[in-house]
């Protein structure tokens, strides 16, 4: 994954600029309650263990007609286009959680023909749904809430007969001492 991009892509308030922050180890995305205080994408660079990439917070996707989604979708599709590694964070408690991841998938699965990049689902339905997501090679990564901190260590095990998978849920999760920055009246 040498100067390789990491893209993460993903619903409104699902935690993907939270991550963001989190693999950063700095507050360059504003994290907020409110969905769409992300719109345009947001780029760092970052090293792990010795190499070096850049990331990209993107906007959250959704169906709804709402303020800006023309635009984010644009802006999140060209994240996309740049990315060797499309990360798909997700929350399975959304409405729809499970229909959407898969659709989404199958969005991925048509940048694989395009080109090489790794797809990776990161999150609580990647636990959810971890046998299901292996089946079938529908995705490279498999990667569980608290399971961040393992990504350099997965991408470099990974080859194409053997995905990766830590859906582990750690009770010593700190994220590394970063806090999320609120800007709404409840912090």
């Amino acid at each position: 994954m040498s100067d390789g991009v990491i893209a993460i892509v993903g619903r409104p308030n699902v935690g993907k600029s939270t991550i963001f922050n989190r693999i950063i180890q700095e507050r360059l995305s504003i994290v907020e309650d409110t969905p769409g205080v992300t719109r345009d994408r947001i780029y760092a660079k970052g090293t792990w263990l010795t190499r070096e990439f850049r990331i990209i917070d993107t906007g959250g996707i959704q169906i709804e007609d709402q303020p800006f989604q023309v635009e984010i979708k644009a802006q999140v599709e060209i994240a996309i286009e740049e990315a060797d590694v499309i990360l798909a964070n997700t929350c399975s408690i959304r409405d729809n959680a499970e229909q959407r991841i898969w659709g989404r998938i199958d969005q991925f699965k048509l940048q694989k023909r395009k080109r090489e990049v790794v797809i990776g689902i990161v999150g609580c339905m990647a636990e959810r749904l971890k046998d299901k997501l292996l089946d079938g090679s529908e995705v490279d990564l498999v990667v569980g809430p608290d399971a961040y901190r393992a990504l350099p260590e997965m991408l470099e095990a990974l080859r194409p007969d053997s995905p990766q998978i830590n859906v582990l849920l750690s009770r010593e999760e700190t994220y590394a001492d970063i806090s999320p920055v609120r800007m709404d009246r409840n912090g």
